[in-house]
């Protein structure tokens, strides 16, 4: 009687069989289980990118807005560095009050949302607190703009100052045509101070990253 040893052909399909569904679900589970990973990660890294925003918001109102609110209460007749005690209406001298009202002197802002830059530089004209209009005797022409800036050419009235505040928003970098000059960009004002005997007479420049021309303003000027 002849002996078969080893496997049959149908019980090798069957191993073979089981073997292929032992994988399949396998991969299938260990597909679902990476997906899954990749899902909770990318919420870690939302909530962590919020939890980031909501801190530099806090902290911001506490080492910027806060600290001025309470500077402005303490001590209202002091003058932040830059700042001409006037009203700025005619480049002055800083040291005259005759042209600040009183309730420009001690008149006190409520502060903004913790959630919100503050939109006024320390050494805005106290005769425009608002930053954002012309100041008295200054005008702003718009001779060239596009989607990422604008050229202007600017005037203060006959007034030959060589210090100026221009409230121009998203302002990145700005060139000065006056001639010598230092260019400091802070939030949303471009502050310009003339330089080597450069003279304000046909004042002009460009302002990169500005999107709407029409926004840009001189709101503060004065001799230094």
């Amino acid at each position: 009687m002849k002996n078969n040893k080893g496997f049959t052909l149908v019980e090798m399909v069957c191993v073979i069989a089981i073997i292929v569904f032992i994988a399949g679900a396998t991969f299938v589970a260990v597909s679902q289980y990476i997906q899954r990973s990749k899902e909770m990660s990318a919420q870690i890294n939302e909530h962590g990118t919020l939890v980031d925003a909501q801190k530099g918001a806090v902290d911001n109102y506490l080492t910027t807005t806060r600290a001025k609110i309470e500077s402005a209460t303490t001590n209202t007749s002091q003058q932040a560095e830059g700042a001409p005690a006037n009203g700025g209406n005619n480049g002055g001298d800083p040291g005259d009050n005759t042209g600040a009202s009183e309730s420009e002197t001690s008149e006190e802002l409520p502060p903004p949302p913790p959630s919100e830059e503050p939109t006024e530089p320390s050494y805005a004209g106290t005769g425009n607190p608002n930053g954002n209009t012309n100041a008295p005797g200054a005008s702003v022409n718009v001779t060239n703009s596009w989607g990422g800036g604008a050229q202007i050419q600017w005037s203060t009235g006959g007034t030959n100052a060589n210090y100026f505040v221009f409230y121009a928003p998203g302002a990145t970098n700005f060139n000065s045509w006056t001639g010598n000059a230092n260019v400091k960009i802070e939030g949303d004002y471009v502050i310009l101070t003339l330089v080597n005997n450069a003279t304000s007479s046909g004042a002009g420049g460009q302002f990169d990253g500005v999107s709407n021309a029409n926004n840009i303003k001189l709101v503060y000027f004065e001799m230094k």
